[in-house]
């Protein structure tokens, strides 16, 4: 018996490497093209070099199991615990198996990094003191906006699909209360008429996970919403004047253009329903926007970023200003 167990350990110290090297390079081929092709979005302009291409592109490992990661989805309310904003309960109806369930009815893994950010990033913005307004688009279930309501934003959570707007009030109304300004509407990226009427410049837009297989046919029409979003905050002030519009610190440390909104995007490499080169379309449609892709460096500081290794944060600039 103790020969047998001798051999034993004796094989798998002998193999045992080998098996995690191969397994580390299949993960870094599944991985590969994707990186590549970011990389290549990236680096086209000649202001995003390598270091930041690479910074962007570490995605820390490759061993990760959607399923066990999803496990979550199949609970009916989840709970978040945030540093400055408290505890905020969601609840959620979302069945993998039925494809005709809906997205829109689960909390996927960019919007709670974004809900971490916008908590984190709460006290910098001031949100209440500078009378800040967030539109979340694709909102889901909430949460980004609930978060930003409870750190002082007036907010408008945007939601396309009729079906899961119940339940994206509910979860407005379950963790707000009267001193909170926030509000949830139907919204057609495809045709957003009224959003002029909505009586508030945009300071903040935020959107998270948005890039999959049934929102392919309208990123075009998307990007035109971001650019229409941006110029209605440019001809807002029409009395005050544009100096009269709040700046907000962005990612690097600087400071947001009196003329745009600060502009943040979840996004999660997910594979299952498109390939690499249809994912690649949505940020080269970024770039021939005249939008630039900046990664957001706390993110990494972020709870639970290290539970999400294909999960990122990125600040979306305009390259040229609006006239």
């Amino acid at each position: 018996r103790c020969s047998v167990v001798l051999l034993l350990f004796q094989a798998v110290s002998a193999f045992g490497p080998l098996v995690l090297q191969r397994w580390a390079r299949v993960g870094r081929v599944k991985l590969g093209p994707l990186r590549g092709g970011l990389r290549q979005v990236l680096t086209d302009d000649k202001d995003l070099g390598d270091t930041r291409g690479e910074k962007l592109l570490d995605w820390r490992g490759s061993s990760y199991s959607w399923k066990r990661k999803h496990s979550t989805f199949s609970m009916p309310c989840r709970t978040f615990d945030f540093e400055n904003c408290g505890t905020v309960k969601i609840t959620q109806q979302q069945n993998l198996e039925d494809s005709d369930s809906g997205t829109g009815r689960s909390i996927w893994e960019a919007s709670e990094l974004m809900a971490e950010y916008l908590d984190l990033q709460a006290k910098a913005w001031d949100a209440k003191r500078q009378n800040l307004t967030c539109v979340e688009l694709g909102a889901g279930l909430g949460l980004p906006s609930i978060v930003a309501a409870r750190n002082g934003f007036r907010v408008l959570a945007t939601e396309g699909d009729r079906a899961v707007l119940p339940m994206l009030r509910g979860n407005i109304r379950e963790n707000t209360n009267s001193e909170h300004e926030v509000r949830a509407e139907v919204l057609d990226w495809v045709d957003p008429s009224g959003i002029e009427t909505w009586g508030d410049r945009v300071d903040l837009i935020v959107f998270s996970d948005v890039v999959f297989k049934e929102t392919q046919p309208v990123w075009p029409a998307f990007l035109r919403l971001l650019g229409a979003l941006r110029a209605q905050r440019w001809s807002f002030p029409k009395d005050s004047g544009r100096d009269a519009l709040p700046t907000m610190l962005r990612t690097d440390g600087s400071w947001t253009p009196r003329c745009d909104p600060l502009v943040l995007f979840g996004y999660t490499q997910r594979r299952r329903d498109l390939s690499a080169a249809e994912e690649m379309e949505f940020f080269a449609m970024l770039r021939g926007a005249g939008m630039e892709l900046l990664p957001v460096d706390k993110w990494q500081d972020l709870p639970s970023s290290a539970d999400r290794p294909l999960t990122q944060l990125f600040e979306l600039r305009w390259t040229k200003e609006l006239r």
